[in-house]
């Protein structure tokens, strides 16, 4: 029997997500995945790493039924996401934060950004307004919470577009490129957002530190198939592997967590103590509307 054991956590026999043997080609012959199999169990934390076009986000898509799999293939707490009449409870319990936070923001202010959600979940007006202050006040953005969304930087975007997720009390959160545009001092701030949350977590990624500081596994795709399932450390410890699959930093990008560039002072790997060094500074819309 599943039951809740803190916030946003459910424990349960079933896997958090479990894939076997998902394929995918769109429309126009390309194919994305390719006998894509993984489990994940809940309380993991989980860093999805590969290049463009690895197949990540079309995987993503899938965790919430923005695309469908074939029946038996991809199941979600235990949800089958082939069946449409799990959607509903699925895209509750599943909330993606999508690279873009743009995509998640479309409200006049903040505030009715993050109601969103729970308003069409049906709670009453007293419960949303609880709910709202109480996810903005943990991500650190209660401030903002009548500022429209367009005025904010990229920073408080993200910020927000986390808020709206965790509005929805959901078991897992998927993370698209969650570092993408931050300054090295977003960068911590986002890793201590992110690490006391009790929701299991799919981080997708091409920031290695990032997947350091927070996922002690890593899954790495290539052309559509899963081709590394490993501990963290032990793939960032592996230079070889890392530069085979295009995921050493490239010159011009950190090469630590430093902000050291390659050319200027040579690493193995990125260091996941980084983000600790110093303190914090202080989807599409059919993931959260519960559809």
């Amino acid at each position: 029997m599943n039951r809740r054991s803190g916030p946003g956590r459910l424990t349960s026999d079933e896997p958090a997500i479990e894939i076997r043997d998902l394929d995918f080609r769109y429309p126009d012959g390309t194919t994305a995945l390719l006998g894509v199999s993984m489990t994940v169990h809940h309380g993991e934390s989980v860093a999805l790493l590969g290049g463009n076009g690895a197949g990540k986000t079309t995987l993503a898509l899938h965790l919430n039924g923005l695309l469908t799999p074939l029946p038996d293939r991809l199941r979600v707490v235990g949800l089958d996401v082939a069946d449409g009449s799990n959607l509903a409870e699925l895209r509750r319990r599943l909330q993606v934060v999508f690279a873009n936070p743009d995509d998640q923001l479309f409200m006049p202010t903040v505030r009715e950004d993050v109601a969103f959600g729970p308003r069409n979940l049906g709670l009453g007006r007293n419960d949303v307004a609880d709910r709202v202050k109480g996810v903005l006040a943990a991500v650190g953005a209660a401030h903002l919470i009548d500022r429209p969304p367009h005025r904010l930087s990229t920073g408080e975007k993200r910020r927000v577009a986390l808020a709206t997720s965790l509005a929805m009390d959901p078991d897992l959160l998927v993370l698209d490129e969650p570092s993408a545009g931050l300054d090295p001092g977003g960068r911590r701030q986002l890793v201590e957002l992110l690490r006391p949350l009790a929701q299991t977590r799919l981080i997708i990624t091409h920031d290695l530190a990032l997947a350091a500081a927070l996922c002690p596994r890593s899954v790495v795709m290539e052309d559509g198939r899963i081709v590394a399932d490993m501990a963290t450390e032990t793939l960032l410890s592996n230079g070889e592997l890392l530069e085979h699959h295009d995921l050493a930093p490239g010159l011009g990008e950190p090469s630590t967590a430093t902000g050291t560039r390659l050319g200027q002072q040579p690493v193995s790997h990125p260091d996941p103590g980084h983000y600790d060094r110093e303190p914090p500074l202080s989807a599409e819309r059919a993931a959260r509307q519960g559809e």
